[in-house]
């Protein structure tokens, strides 16, 4: 059993943060496409070493995005207003974060905070960070080693094209 989730609404609260100035997807097939992308790098491979597959769908008939799934595989459900890159990373961090933990706890805050870091880039990292400063989230700073060098042949800032 999960330990009680008490940052939900909190992180919620914290990452609207990054909701103005973000890539919107307009479909499923593009917001795939990014996440493919993204567990393709090489940091998140190093970070990461989960073999399960992470499928996007519409999230039709749902109010909210959400990460569902089991040992093999993660689905990410994804509706119409939801579809913005750090919402995206939100529920990839869900997916990457080991079920023994917390669903918003530290851990996955770590996750999201790299994630953003990797793929939103150094501005958008720093403000995440601040936004859960200011609302008494728990987590701690683990940055990736290497920088965000857009032009390093091992390193994509951005995976979608």
């Amino acid at each position: 059993m999960r330990p009680r989730d008490s940052q939900r609404s909190k992180v919620y609260k914290a990452e609207k943060v990054l909701w103005d100035s973000c890539k919107s997807f307009l479909t499923v097939g593009d917001m795939q496409q990014y996440i493919n992308a993204c567990l393709s790098t090489v940091l998140v491979r190093q970070k990461y070493t989960n073999s399960y597959t992470i499928i996007v769908t519409d999230g039709r008939g749902r109010r909210h995005a959400c990460c569902s799934g089991s040992n093999t595989f993660r689905k990410l459900k994804m509706p119409v207003w939801s579809r913005k890159e750090p919402i995206l990373l939100h529920e990839l961090a869900h997916a990457l974060t080991d079920k023994k933990y917390s669903v918003h706890g530290a851990e996955f805050c770590n996750n999201y905070l790299f994630l953003v870091h990797v793929f939103m880039g150094l501005n958008c990292y720093n403000k995440l960070i601040s936004s859960f400063k200011e609302n008494s989230i728990k987590f701690s700073i683990q940055r990736p080693k290497e920088t965000c060098k857009s032009d390093d042949s091992t390193y994509r800032r951005d995976p979608y094209p």
